[in-house]
């Protein structure tokens, strides 16, 4: 019995020896981190591109030691216990200038140590300021146009395609003369679109063909931009017309009701409709519209005397109310 007790009591020591044993194995393997160097991949790295920030050296983290990776630029990752090295992280600098990427262990029972590299981080190259394209126009899209003499509001596009950023510089010319100067600063997106000035205004008052250039001055461009031609017609523009679609000329209204109709014109927004008495010049009634029909409401037929006779048009306005447009005058008798 004394021999069994003795036997199972060696046992059992041996057991503790060999647990203490490989717990201070385990122990030991923790806390053998060093860091021996930092290197960066690349080291002359783009804003707001990748960058490898490896670690170099060996050893896993114990409990309570710490491993802090420092980008240099204000920011900082740390890794904790169970970190083995060497490692890898990935950053992007949003800030070109020097960087000093360092790793730092310390902490716990791990022993102090350090390490640090340089890079330089820079800014993503841009494309010299160029042109690439200039389209000129008119408003109808074409790059000649008829105009009445005198006739107001003849305006040209030029859609400038670009690269880079600068100052760009073009003139509006009419005829060899500089109508107008631009100086503007592109920094955004790659295309802009100029208009020609209201004022002054291209000229219309000489009949005649006439030539409108887009000189572009800074960047100088590497191809020919097309001129624009505009002939102004000897007689003064006068406004476009408007079709009458209904009432017949010297219908008998109402019939049923006293309405009206016609076809409408692009670039029109209201339309004013009037009825003038037989040789009268000022209009018996008149309503405006933004639809191409009108009907009187009944409370208006008082105004009209029956067996008389009368005569209506629409005219067309503009969005400041300026007329640009007419129809012809038809007549109709009033007969209820």
């Amino acid at each position: 019995m004394e021999k069994k007790k003795l036997l199972l009591g060696v046992l059992l020591g041996a057991l503790v020896v060999s647990s203490l044993y490989a717990s201070a194995r385990g122990v030991f393997a923790q806390v053998a981190v060093f860091v021996t160097s930092v290197t960066a991949t690349p080291s002359t790295p783009l804003v707001r591109s990748p960058v490898s920030i490896r670690v170099n050296g060996s050893g896993t983290l114990a409990v309570g030691c710490l491993l802090t990776v420092t980008f240099g630029d204000g920011n900082f990752k740390n890794f904790g216990p169970g970190t083995t090295l060497p490692l890898t992280t990935v950053y992007s600098y949003t800030v070109a200038g020097d960087a000093e990427p360092s790793a730092t262990v310390a902490g716990g029972s791990c022993p102090f140590s350090t390490a640090t590299t340089n890079i330089s981080v820079r800014t993503a190259p841009t494309a010299p300021f160029s042109l690439r394209r200039v389209e000129v126009r008119f408003e109808n899209g074409r790059g000649e146009i008829t105009v009445g003499r005198d006739q107001p509001g003849l305006t040209a596009f030029a859609d400038v395609l670009f690269n880079g950023t600068g100052l760009f510089t073009a003139a509006w010319e009419v005829d060899g003369r500089t109508l107008a100067i631009i100086h503007e600063y592109l920094t955004f997106g790659s295309r802009k679109v100029f208009v020609s000035p209201e004022m002054p205004p291209f000229p219309t008052f000489e009949p005649g063909l006439h030539t409108v250039t887009f000189r572009v001055i800074n960047p100088l461009p590497t191809f020919i931009i097309p001129s624009l031609n505009y002939y102004v017609e000897a007689k003064p523009a006068g406004p476009s017309r408007i079709e009458l679609m209904s009432p017949s000329d010297k219908a008998k209204l109402p019939e049923p009701q006293a309405s009206f109709r016609w076809r409408g014109l692009t670039g029109i927004v209201s339309y004013r409709v009037e009825i003038f008495a037989e040789g009268k010049k000022e209009p018996v009634f008149q309503a405006l519209t933004r639809e191409t029909s009108y009907v009187m409401p009944d409370l208006y037929y008082r105004l009209f005397a029956a067996g008389s006779t009368y005569r209506w048009q629409t005219k067309g306005l503009d969005e400041k109310g300026a007329e640009i447009a007419e129809s012809e005058a038809r007549g109709f008798v009033w007969q209820p």
